[in-house]
Parts: structure tokens; sequence; C-alpha cells
């Protein structure tokens, strides 16, 4: 179930040494995690049958209580076996500790064959009388 929020571009909040724009994340009263914003979906094709690391990093503002690691996450999708299409699918265990730190959410994977991996990032939280948000370095790390 997808819940209510904004996802805005925004070239204001920016990470030194990222992108030219971040990601807003803005979520709406019925955001849970049984309702979740889906921040956004990229795909990266050809990636090595070898050890990979790849995360975002995102920005809090205005939160009282930070979200857990299974409100907000960076997840990527992988190829798991050596022929065909399983697949297998790892989260980020980072947490915001601050609304003043840009935080690295990554994961660690091996791909069993060469080809896609599937990265996303969800929101399931909200927060009463509250203008929390979150901003997402629009810019894949690879390192």
């Amino acid at each position: 179930m997808l819940c209510t929020g904004d996802v805005i571009k925004d070239t204001t909040t920016v990470r030194s040494g990222g992108a030219s724009s971040s990601l807003q994340v803005v979520p709406l009263s019925a955001c849970a995690v049984n309702g979740l914003i889906p921040i956004f979906e990229w795909t990266e094709f050809d990636v090595p049958a070898s050890s990979q690391v790849r995360g975002v990093y995102i920005l809090g503002a205005a939160w009282v209580v930070f979200p857990t690691a299974a409100e907000l996450w960076f997840e990527a999708e992988y190829l798991s076996a050596g022929s065909g299409t399983a697949k297998t699918l790892i989260k980020s265990t980072a947490v915001l500790v601050d609304n003043t730190t840009w935080t690295k959410f990554s994961v660690v994977f091996t791909p069993s064959q060469v080809g896609p991996v599937r990265y996303r990032a969800f929101l399931g939280k909200y927060e009463t009388a509250s203008t929390h948000k979150i901003n997402v370095d629009n810019m894949l790390v690879t390192s």
C-alpha cells in the first residue's frame, strides 16, 4: 500500500560533493509502515558479479522521533543465481540521528552474474503537528 506524500526536486538543499539537486520527501498523515512513500527507483545495468557497495545520502529536517530502519531505508535488488533471473533484496540498516547531518544509507551485495541492479528508497513515517521531511541526495554513491 502506498501512502500520501510529496516528492519534490529541491535545488536548494544539496550535499557538498553530491548531486546538484535532492529529492525532498514530505510525508502526509496517511504515511505509515503499512503505507509507504516510494522515493525513487533507479536501475544500474551491467553491474559486475563481484562485491559491490552502493548507497545514497539522506538528510532529516524537523524530526522529533527519527524514522527507524523499518520506516526509512534504501534497498538493492540484484541477480542472485549464476544463471536465470532469481533475485535477492537487501535493505540498509542506517538511521538518522539528527536533523543536520547527511547520513549514508548503504548496502553491500555480491551479484552472482553480471546484470541489472534495481535501487529503491522508501519512507513510512509521519509525525503529527510537525514540518518534518527528508532530503535524498539525487546521486547513487558507488563506494
